[in-house]
């Protein structure tokens, strides 16, 4: 018999974040998407060793939005490879698989949400071989708003590039007051003062100095006065 894969949905929400302030960044990581892989003969519940169910193995996931209905044209497709657990579960994220060139779009945020009613296509390949089952084809109920309100923000966004994208330059703001002045530092410390210097060596004796010339005679002196006569023998 001619085996067939039932997946069993059991989340299916986007999650986003949103800066704030003069630059407002929108980074959509994707939607998150849970589900259970069986085949023909298992029950649509998750369970350890339930009959039927692709536990433990390695399977492929094809994603696939379409415009207006259920046959509309691709808009995007992207790829997965992941592992089943123990109760055949298996838990993605639309938006962060590897991208096709089956798609119009290569972001799932550049997908005109507001222009039609968008189909969401779930195809599993459990012998990760490339060939793709189709599981589903639904309609995409409120996922696409959140995506639609955001893209249709003032702000600017991003999705799977990595990059930021700025908004434009606010106006220079006023020139802040001076600040206070700072407190004067403390004086530093006088150094120390230095050794006396080692005395220095006695300087030789100099040499004798020249006899001097003999000075010329002086003038002969006046005649004393005669002496008194002495007393008679």
């Amino acid at each position: 018999m001619k085996k067939s894969i039932i997946v069993f949905v059991l989340s299916l929400a986007p999650f986003l974040w949103k800066g704030s302030g003069s630059e407002v960044f929108a980074q959509l990581s994707g939607i998150n998407y849970q589900a259970v892989a069986i085949d023909e003969n298992g029950k649509e519940i998750p369970g350890v060793d339930i009959t039927g169910t692709v536990n433990n193995n390695s399977i492929g996931v094809r994603f696939s939005i379409l415009s207006g209905s259920a046959t509309g044209p691709v808009l995007y497709q992207e790829t997965h490879t992941t592992n089943t657990d123990h109760y055949g579960l298996f838990s993605l994220v639309i938006g962060l698989g590897t991208v096709t060139n089956v798609g119009s779009f290569q972001h799932l945020i550049d997908i005109p949400w507001s222009a039609a009613n968008q189909f969401l296509k779930v195809e599993l390949d459990i012998k990760n071989n490339g060939t793709y089952k189709l599981m589903s084809n639904q309609q995409l109920m409120s996922v696409p708003t959140s995506f639609y309100s955001l893209k249709s923000d003032t702000a600017t966004y991003a999705l799977n590039t990595g990059t930021q994208v700025n908004g434009s330059t606010g106006a220079t703001g006023s020139q802040g007051n001076n600040g206070v002045t700072g407190a004067t530092g403390i004086n530093g410390t006088i150094g120390t003062n230095g050794n006396t210097g080692a005395t220095g060596d006695i300087g030789t004796t100099g040499n004798t100095g020249d006899v001097g010339t003999t000075g010329a005679t002086g003038d002969l002196g006046a005649t004393g006065s005669t002496g008194s006569l002495g007393n008679t023998g």
